[in-house]
């Protein structure tokens, strides 16, 4: 059978599996082994298929939807109008590239953060005991399930604090990945709660009206990126296939 790269686990059997049950089909050793998704489909019945990574789909579209957005950009003409604030680079190009320039890169932002999302959740799930231990903001230690994990903990929290005891490594406060993760965190909330573009209370660049203008301002490649550098960082041996592709697409 053909093997999909974001398929989530690949894997072979090590020894002959017998019939699951009466009439079952057998597998010799070596055949593959693969998790699987199933549920019941109105008007189909049950359904089953070949689960895939929820972090390999994210980051796919991620990726998809920044190459796309590169493209358009290309096309950008700029041209020198006065205004009230002076000589601005006007886009001349026609609107609709523009904005769909600025959809393929939300889409972008958006999914390379769920990518993140993704994997933490996934490590949590994958952590050795049922239960993980946190610090509350008064000092506390709280023992949670990782289902309770998964859904109290921030992303922020996940990956700056159980990340690095569940996976082995030192924690990536304080390094470069981290400053570029916030802003990618940043970026993302202000994406997912638009706001209007057009008035401005400030000129600061953290003005999140002005979101569209750095979405033009940084290269869309730049957030699917971001993520593979989280990837590479909390990724131990040994690899799954769809990090393997990941770390080919996303270079």
């Amino acid at each position: 059978m053909p093997i999909d790269w974001r398929s989530a686990i690949v894997t072979q059997i090590t020894s002959p599996l017998p019939p699951a049950y009466p009439g079952g089909p057998s597998f010799p050793s070596g055949s593959q082994l693969f998790a699987s998704c199933s549920g019941e489909v109105q008007g189909i019945g049950q359904i089953n298929f070949i689960a895939p990574s929820p972090v390999a789909m994210a980051m796919n579209i991620s990726h998809s939807a920044a190459q796309e957005a590169e493209v358009l950009k290309r096309a950008f003409k700029f041209v020198d109008v006065r205004s009230p604030d002076g000589l601005v680079k006007h886009i001349s190009s026609d609107i609709a590239n523009v904005y769909d320039y600025l959809e393929k890169t939300m889409v972008a932002v958006f999914f390379a953060y769920q990518g993140i999302e993704a994997f933490c959740n996934d490590a949590l799930m994958r952590a050795p005991n049922d239960s993980v231990e946190i610090k509350t903001k008064k000092g506390e230690r709280k023992q949670l399930t990782r289902r309770e994990a998964e859904r109290q903990l921030s992303t922020l929290e996940k990956l700056g604090t159980l990340l690095p005891g569940i996976v082995g490594v030192p924690t990536a406060k304080g390094k470069a990945i981290w400053e570029r993760f916030l802003y990618l965190q940043a970026t993302r909330d202000e994406v997912v709660h638009f706001k209007n573009q057009i008035l401005r209370s400030t000129k600061s660049e953290d003005d999140p009206s002005q979101v569209l203008v750095r979405l033009i301002a940084d290269d869309p490649r730049i957030w699917p990126q971001i993520t593979m550098e989280l990837l590479d960082y909390f990724t131990v041996s040994p690899y799954p296939e769809w990090y393997n592709q990941l770390k080919k697409r996303v270079a």
